[in-house]
């Protein structure tokens, strides 16, 4: 989600990250649960890992006119260091792609690997389709036949 020279956030710059994310006007119901965790001191590695990336999924599929509501596929790949928590992470990551549609019901796969790039816990890749509004929206060429030219 972000170029390949950037690194990642330690857990205090997460948190950071998220407490400044919740005091902003859109921070939302992410932000407010993580902020409370991180306040409390409570907040995993992983969990500002998956917080950040989520937030980063959302802009993007935000730009493609589409959200984490509609992804059919989320492909969710885990440092061995977390193991032990792959059942709560697949979960939470269901809980975001949920927040955009209670409905969502995406094939989640979850792999674990020796080593993520940077050092990373966790890493997500997500497959989303159009949100409703632009599916059915005529294209801006003016031009809505199918892909078949019919």
């Amino acid at each position: 989600l972000g170029p390949h020279s950037m690194a990642l956030p330690g857990a205090a710059e997460a948190e950071a990250a998220i407490l400044a994310a919740a005091a902003s006007a859109g921070g939302g119901e992410d932000a407010a649960d993580a902020a409370e965790a991180a306040v409390q001191g409570q907040l995993r590695p992983w969990e500002a890992e998956l917080w950040m990336t989520m937030r980063s999924a959302a802009s993007v599929a935000r730009e493609m006119r589409s959200s984490l509501g509609t992804a059919c596929l989320a492909q969710v790949y885990l440092a061995e260091d977390v193991v032990d928590e792959a059942d709560e992470i697949a979960d939470r990551t269901l809980q975001y792609i949920r927040r955009d549609n209670k409905a969502a019901d995406p094939l989640l796969t979850c792999a674990i690997v020796p080593k993520l790039p940077k050092g990373g816990l966790v890493e997500v890749s997500l497959l989303c389709g159009p949100a409703a509004a632009s599916a059915t929206a005529p294209r801006a060429d003016g031009d809505d036949d199918d892909a078949t030219g019919a």
